[in-house]
């Protein structure tokens, strides 16, 4: 590993609260955070970690580890994320 490697990791609320609309013109707020975060993925350097968690009335959980090479791993769970419920 690469001293000084740069590392992303980003959290992302999948409360109920994200089902609120009006941030993003009639998207609401999960599906906007989701819009932004593939766009945010192109512009990571390939050779820096990145990781992903969210947290949702189930608690924190995470969903990609960080590393590299997990950009397919990551836009994949992004996709999975569904907002739901209260905060723990």
């Amino acid at each position: 590993e690469q001293l000084g490697t740069a590392n992303y990791y980003v959290l992302l609320d999948g409360s109920g609260s994200m089902l609120a609309r009006g941030c993003s013109g009639s998207t609401n707020k999960i599906n906007a955070a989701v819009n932004a975060l593939e766009r945010f993925i192109g512009t990571v350097p390939a050779e820096a970690n990145l990781g992903f968690a969210t947290f949702d009335s189930a608690g924190i959980e995470e969903r990609v580890a960080l590393a590299r090479d997990n950009r397919d791993a990551f836009r994949q769970e992004l996709r999975q994320v569904r907002a739901a419920g209260g905060v723990a």
